[in-house]
């Protein structure tokens, strides 16, 4: 089946015109012409049998069929191309924007309902490992399509997650329900899970994390160019994760390190403080003072 030259794939808004290059134009021409040429030999057919002429037009018919489909697959295939240049430039801005912002739960929301509308998803998360949990993965960003996610409410297939961390290969499934790798699965069928991809979160070899994205409603809503996008936005991410890690460390460490060196200045100082303290204490005019002071006193007891 041809994908219709004015048709708006998953996940891009109608508004964004991905089918106007020039050569797609030409090519919506051509379709037109070869349509016209089909109906005037149709045409032109039916008027010749009026006058009982036998015009014999399955062979100029057959090859503005076989120049029709080649039309179509030409279109489909700039469409796609079109569409994924639609999406690489988003992900260089997203790609951008995650590398300009200390603010990291920020930036991967605002990221991540961008992958869910490039993708068509119904709901994104990202799961990152938990340092105080041996094998155990928390909920970083979860994101749905209207962006109003109850926290409880997670519709996720965990152990598709756990492959994936397992393997540190990706894994997706335009119908999990159908799918003998995942049918099986307690949650898919208990959340009647559709189309997932989840792939790993990795930095420098390390596994961190996964990114999961799902769309319990239709099948069929990822392919192999969804699955591309997603890892590329996943090693984003991850540089963007470890960064925002690496920065918090040395900003614990810089205040540690600043509290040390307030508290030994302070252990320092009052050592210096009884010094001086000594020094004025034992100099021949406190002395003199002291003694002065006590003169008075004396007196002032005297009968």
């Amino acid at each position: 089946m041809t994908t219709p030259a004015n048709a708006i794939p998953n996940g891009l808004d109608a508004n964004v015109n991905v089918y106007s290059p020039p050569m797609t134009s030409e090519l919506r021409r051509l379709r037109t012409l070869v349509n016209q040429a089909s109906a005037l030999l149709d045409n032109q057919q039916k008027i010749l049998q009026r006058f009982g002429v036998d015009f014999p037009t399955s062979g100029p018919m057959q090859n503005l069929k076989t120049i029709e489909s080649g039309l179509d697959r030409l279109m489909e295939r700039a469409n796609s191309d079109q569409i994924e240049l639609v999406q690489l430039r988003s992900l260089a801005e997203t790609a951008t924007l995650m590398n300009s912002s200390l603010d990291l739960d920020a930036v991967l929301t605002q990221a991540m309902d961008e992958v869910i509308r490039l993708t068509g998803a119904e709901r994104g998360y990202i799961l990152l490992k938990n340092p105080a949990d041996e094998g155990g993965l928390e909920f970083r960003i979860m994101r749905s399509r209207e962006h109003d996610m109850n926290d409880t409410n997670f519709q996720i297939s965990q152990s598709i997650v756990r492959e994936v961390m397992s393997s540190g290969e990706p894994l997706l499934t335009d119908n999990a329900s159908n799918d003998p790798r995942t049918q099986d699965r307690e949650s898919v069928a208990l959340f009647v899970l559709r189309s997932i991809v989840c792939v790993p979160l990795k930095h420098k070899d390390k596994l961190i994390g996964a990114v999961y994205v799902a769309n319990r409603l239709l099948a069929g809503v990822f392919g192999a160019r969804e699955l591309k996008l997603l890892t590329s936005f996943a090693a984003q991410a991850a540089v963007a994760i470890e960064n925002a890690r690496l920065f918090h460390r040395v900003q614990t460490e810089l205040d540690s390190t600043r509290q040390e060196v307030k508290r030994l200045r302070i252990e320092v100082d009052f050592p210096r403080r009884d010094q001086e303290v000594r020094d004025i204490t034992n100099s021949p005019y406190f002395e003199q003072l002291t003694a002065l002071v006590r003169d008075q006193q004396r007196r002032r007891t005297s009968p």
